[in-house]
């Protein structure tokens, strides 16, 4: 079973929306999208998906860090999870703390 500390998620708001857009903008990167988006394109996208009732985006954070997001869509049978983003500096494994 996977174990997954739900505490790390909170909702996120309107307020973070400069900060999602910039995460989008590395997942979009990452995943070598097709479609040229400016930041601001990428903030609409990102709020109109926030007003959607069909998704929820939560923020991935620890007390002051902000790990990454995920965009859950509530539209289908089973919820699904449409992004997951990880920030690149968060990726490595520290292998000395094991």
């Amino acid at each position: 079973m996977l174990n997954v500390d739900l505490s790390l998620l909170s909702p996120a708001t309107i307020e973070d929306l400069d900060l999602l857009a910039q995460m989008n903008e590395e997942f979009r990167k990452a995943e070598r999208a097709d479609d040229d988006m400016t930041i601001e394109e990428i903030k609409s996208r990102m709020r109109s998906i926030m007003e959607e009732d069909a998704f929820c985006v939560y923020l991935l954070a620890k007390e002051d860090d902000i790990y990454g997001y995920t965009v859950i869509d509530l539209s289908r049978k089973r919820d699904y999870l449409r992004h997951l983003l990880i920030r690149e500096e968060y990726r490595k494994c520290d292998t000395e703390s094991g």
